[in-house]
């Protein structure tokens, strides 16, 4: 990995720890590169907004096929229901003829 603090040994040999910078602590290298942290915050803003409106999209679907299985379920029970209402009056109604 690249030395990113600027006192890593050079061409100019040496390597000794006279030269050499303290890195930047996390804030102090926020504030010396302003336009690129903001930027990265955008963009951070930006995934999070998308990655919710993804989920928000789903949560959609799912419900849309809930509430067509839940339909379907109530058609189905009424259609047994209308079938068993037929079936007994097909049987009241040939009682009384058959008597």
């Amino acid at each position: 990995m690249a030395d990113l603090t600027g006192g890593g040994t050079g061409a100019g040999g040496g390597g000794g720890s006279a030269g050499r910078r303290r890195p930047l602590g996390f804030l102090k290298n926020a504030a010396k590169r302003k336009d690129g942290f903001v930027q990265l915050l955008l963009m951070a803003g930006v995934l999070m907004m998308s990655l919710r409106s993804l989920g928000q999209k789903h949560r959609l679907l799912a419900s849309r096929t809930d509430l067509s299985l839940r339909m379907r379920d109530l058609q189905d029970a009424l259609h047994r229901e209308a079938n068993a209402d037929e079936l007994a009056r097909d049987v009241f109604v040939e009682m009384p003829h058959r008597l």
